[in-house]
């Protein structure tokens, strides 16, 4: 009589003889890789129901009118970069709330901070409580970086 497969498949799993000590460890491997996560947005409106700036990836000086919002966040290493487009009657009032001083923590975002200047001389800063952000504004399209910083 033929049997399940399942009952074949755990007969020759190699978990039936490490126990289940390896399968936590895989399963906390998992868990804790370094992959980058992608999120697109519409809207901001979209953008704040999927928990973009409550997470942090975003801060609230956006304008709510900014559209095409990509973000790319790395939660092992509180890091992000991304793009947005912000309307033209937008764009003065945004800038005017970015310093013009900043430094991050980790050489890989000032690399990229020093990408978005090669792309615009511009660079603006905004200090949040959860990090540092670094705009770089091309007409209505800004990039940004974002990570550990002051």
């Amino acid at each position: 009589m033929l049997r399940p497969i399942a009952a074949r498949l755990v007969r020759f799993s190699p978990f039936r003889w490490v126990g289940s000590g390896l399968i936590l460890t895989i399963c906390t491997l998992g868990l804790t890789s370094c992959e980058s996560i992608t999120s697109n947005h519409a809207t901001v409106a979209e953008a704040r129901e999927h928990g973009i700036f409550e997470q942090g990836w975003l801060p609230e000086i956006i304008p709510e009118r900014a559209t095409a919002i990509t973000v790319v966040s790395n939660p092992d290493t509180n890091t992000c970069r991304g793009e947005l487009t912000i309307d033209q009657p937008d764009i003065d009032p945004f800038l005017s709330k970015l310093s013009t001083q900043g430094q991050f923590d980790y050489a890989e975002q000032r690399e990229a901070v020093r990408k978005l200047s090669d792309r615009n001389k511009r660079i603006g800063y905004h200090q949040t409580g959860k990090g540092l952000f670094a705009f770089s504004c091309v007409e209505a399209k800004c990039a940004f970086v974002c990570g550990p910083g002051n």
